[in-house]
């Protein structure tokens, strides 16, 4: 009986450490030239480290006649590589130093944007003023 194991590795990236968890899951033979499809649902802990930006994920199938045969990334032309799930941008972001005051170019913007839906609502009443009235 050839039996799928899903190690389920979880590579760390910028971090030199990493999670494991394996799921043995048994299974009927499988005919030449057919495959199966295996599906499963990952929680990512909310104390994940937050320089962590892929998720390695690969299985292996095993039986006692043949050697072990790892999945393969589909979305790569590689052969037999682990799939990788991006989890997000990682951004380092550092504040600028809190001074009190308001940056210079507040002011302006806010003027502008007034300004600028002034207009755009004075040219929305003058279209409607000009539009012919409907024929009944």
């Amino acid at each position: 009986m050839k039996q799928l194991i899903i190690l389920m590795l979880f590579l760390l990236i910028s971090i030199p450490t990493a999670a494991q968890d394996q799921v043995d899951l048994p299974l009927p033979d499988i005919p030449p030239g057919q495959q199966i499809v295996i599906v499963y649902q990952v929680t990512i802990n909310e104390d994940l480290q937050p320089n962590v930006t892929v998720i390695s994920n690969q299985g292996v199938i095993t039986g006692s006649n043949f050697s072990p045969i790892y999945t393969n990334d589909p979305e790569t032309t590689l052969e037999n590589d682990a799939t990788l799930t991006q989890l997000g941008f990682n951004l380092d972001i550092e504040a600028l130093p809190t001074t009190g005051q308001s940056p210079w170019w507040r002011l302006p913007v806010m003027i502008g944007a007034i300004i600028g839906m002034a207009m755009m609502l004075w040219m929305g009443i003058r279209a409607i003023k000009q539009q012919p009235p409907p024929v009944l």
